[in-house]
């Protein structure tokens, strides 16, 4: 309640900082992740398919749209331990250059590599949400379907390599600051 000591602003930053706090344990939720990634997919197929037509339509619906799912769930567990106090907020020092290489890869051949692989290994070693490991082993499958016998590309090898090493940097040092 504004007492007329207080000035408009604080009564409302604090008005406001109290209802995400009464929203965030259902924010988080598996149905509210699940929900979020399936409605960013749906998007995203149909920016492609109104964009797009021909041969690269299907070849951006059947590899690059799968691929929004396990993202938006990747987002949502990282956006829950950063809204988590007891949380070090220094995992991010690992996932934003997993994440730059990995969309770098989308737009640059960059050797070795495949910016697929790199993302959804990583994703499926350091999340802890049940959604966000199904959905980036079931979008790895397809890639490594697609990667070994269909297109012969070596870089699905070298982006699970990739995020071998980082999320062994990243457990690790989970395990240190403990």
């Amino acid at each position: 309640m504004h007492t007329g000591s207080e000035k408009p602003y604080t009564v409302w930053r604090s008005k406001f900082k109290n209802s995400i706090a009464i929203c965030m344990p259902h924010l988080f939720q598996p149905r509210t992740t699940l929900l979020a990634a399936s409605t960013a997919t749906l998007l995203h197929a149909l920016i492609i398919v109104m964009r797009h037509e021909g041969w690269h339509e299907w070849w951006l619906l059947y590899y690059f749209a799968p691929i929004t799912f396990p993202f938006v769930c990747f987002l949502f567990d990282r956006a829950e331990t950063l809204t988590n106090a007891a949380e070090p907020r220094w995992p991010w020092l690992v996932d934003l250059p997993v994440l730059a290489l990995s969309i770098t890869r989308a737009f640059y051949a960059l050797p070795f590599i495949s910016g697929h692989a790199f993302f959804l290994s990583y994703a499926l070693l350091t999340t802890r949400n049940k959604p966000a490991r199904i959905s980036a082993a079931v979008v790895l499958l397809e890639v490594a379907y697609l990667k070994i016998f269909l297109w012969q590309d070596a870089t699905l090898f070298g982006g699970m390599a990739a995020a071998g090493i980082s999320a062994a940097l990243l457990l690790g040092l989970r395990k240190t600051s403990k």
